[in-house]
């Protein structure tokens, strides 16, 4: 019975994913031209109509002990722009568990099934979601801090040229092309629409990007907006700390080089010459002829 669930569990889920990431094609363009007039992603469309899908687990993941775990989640997706809620993503990690416990049933047959490695499975494809977004998140943020200087020397441009921060980000939204820290200007002055004020869509942009260099240019923004000084002053002076800090960044990794080329040289490179330089003489000394033929 528990196999049989196990392989309803794996169907499921390959239906959802068949349902969720190939849609209809009048469907798919109807959504692709909804998106573009309202400025969302696509992907995140689609990961919305997927998460719909796993609403189904709903009841048993809204469990107020799991609140924790939930938060946590929360905060995590919000960091990897996955248009996904906490409760969605468990119900995602609990198919996947019974995917790959399902998928080790039939590579191995029922009859010889280990209970130790059918354990290894669930917990294997319950954290592969986890490992996927951690990927995520890492990308993405490697991503900010590669296009943060841009941006803010674009948005320096448009603030010296008369436009207000609003405008600015809207005309290098329309003018930059689309990267993770696009997307998070953009979610910005959406908020900002729809009625938050500016240093609070901000700090919330700080929270989900949870970056150093993200934290230090809202800061900038937030205390120009409070003291009243001039915005433009603000953002030249992010953008040369921000393109300092990559700098030592670059330093710092170009020092931890060397260091890490030891280990391919270590592992890889010094047996193979050891057993070059080495082999002839090794196998001399095997033979007894290691130190030659002594004619008389």
């Amino acid at each position: 019975m528990f196999f049989v669930i196990l392989d309803l569990l794996v169907m499921g889920s390959v239906m959802c994913l068949v349902l969720g990431c190939l849609p209809d094609v009048s469907e798919r363009l109807m959504s692709a031209r909804v998106s573009a007039e309202l400025g969302e992603d696509p992907e995140t469309v689609a990961a919305a109509r997927f998460g719909r899908l796993l609403n189904v687990l709903d009841p048993i993941n809204r469990s107020p002990k799991l609140e924790l775990l939930r938060r946590w989640l929360g905060t995590n997706l919000a960091s990897g722009h996955i248009a996904l809620s906490s409760v969605q993503f468990l119900a995602l990690k609990e198919l996947m568990a019974g995917a790959c416990a399902a998928g080790y049933v039939t590579l191995v047959g029922l009859s010889k099934v280990e209970p130790l490695w059918l354990v290894l499975s669930l917990v294997l494809g319950f954290f592969l979601p986890d490992l996927w977004l951690a990927q995520r998140i890492k990308r993405r943020k490697a991503a900010i801090a590669r296009d943060l200087p841009e941006v803010v020397d674009l948005l320096n441009l448009c603030v010296q040229a008369g436009s207000d921060f609003n405008s600015g980000i809207h005309r290098v939204m329309r003018e930059y092309r689309r990267c993770p820290l696009i997307e998070e200007l953009a979610q910005v002055q959406h908020e900002i629409k729809v009625g938050k004020r500016r240093r609070d869509a901000l700090k919330a942009m700080a929270h989900r990007v949870n970056m150093p260099e993200m934290a230090s240019f809202v800061r900038t923004l937030v205390q120009a907006d409070r003291m009243g000084t001039g915005l433009s002053d603000a953002l030249r002076i992010q953008s040369e700390e921000t393109r300092l800090r990559r700098y030592h960044q670059g330093e710092r990794l170009a020092a931890q080089a060397p260091m890490k080329m030891l280990i391919p040289l270590i592992l890889f490179i010094m047996p193979a010459v050891l057993i070059i330089v080495g082999g002839p003489i090794i196998l001399q000394f095997m033979a007894g002829d290691f130190f030659g033929k002594t004619t008389f």
